[in-house]
């Protein structure tokens, strides 16, 4: 299909629900929420850079709309976005003065050991972390429970840090998966 670059178009097959969990923290506060829709979210968020770090993860990107609202409202270009909707495409990094973005493949099991294979992306843009995810799962949750429990020193650390956790459980995983379907030797 020969579209024009920036359009936006979910290129996948899943069929999930749309939700964005956000946790804002520093080492002194945590304010972690979920929302069912871009609108319920900026009711209650100012998209102001705060002093603290921001994560904001969105799950069930075949909501095109949605997807569209939230990209106009954090001013992230059509072009960015396309590249979040077309999980099919290799992964990709861009960098500049202004933001960094990954879009990486994502590999882990379910819970029946099925090997899973989607899309991820993230965008970092000061101290807002953005994930991408076709489908909520299990990937991130021990960074959410050290940052809920103060564990380690992630709720000291700038944004950067936690980018660098974000990529790091994506590489545990990977490598898991590489034991899990490893023949034993």
């Amino acid at each position: 299909m020969n579209m024009v670059p920036g359009t936006l178009i979910y290129k996948g097959t899943s069929v999930e629900a749309f939700s964005i969990h956000c946790m804002e923290y520093s080492s002194g506060d945590l304010e972690e929420a979920e929302y069912g829709s871009v609108q319920a979210f900026l009711t209650e968020h100012s998209l102001a850079e705060k002093s603290t770090v921001r994560w904001i993860n969105i799950a069930g990107i075949n909501h095109v709309d949605e997807i569209k609202k939230f990209s106009e409202a954090f001013n992230i270009s059509n072009l960015i976005m396309e590249q979040v909707l077309h999980v099919s495409n290799h992964s990709s990094n861009q960098y500049s003065e202004a933001f960094i973005f990954n879009d990486i493949k994502k590999v882990y099991t379910d819970d029946e050991f099925n090997l899973i294979n989607e899309n991820m992306s993230i965008f970092k843009r000061g101290l807002t972390i953005i994930t991408f995810q076709e489908k909520e799962d299990h990937v991130f949750e021990q960074i959410r429970q050290r940052i809920r429990g103060k564990e380690g020193k992630i709720r000291n650390q700038a944004s950067e840090y936690l980018y660098y956790c974000l990529i790091d459980a994506l590489r545990d995983y990977y490598l898991g998966c590489l034991l899990y379907t490893s023949p034993s030797q």
